[in-house]
């Protein structure tokens, strides 16, 4: 949408309000993030007490 298709009152309240917007944004992508590499650790050592354990890995 083009910023001449907003009203002033909405275009007003979008330009008073997109740093942190942005900023929430950010984190949101950094919390990601963390917890993406939270499931791949444990997910990691998971797949090591398969082998350590005996357990075979079978494939498709």
């Amino acid at each position: 949408m083009a910023s001449e298709e907003l009203s002033p009152a909405f275009h007003d309240f979008y330009t008073d309000h997109l740093v942190i917007g942005a900023a929430i944004v950010i984190a949101l992508v950094f919390v990601e993030l963390l917890l993406m590499g939270i499931q791949a650790h444990r997910a990691h050592f998971t797949e090591v007490d398969r082998v350590v354990r005996g357990a075979t890995h079978t494939e498709a």
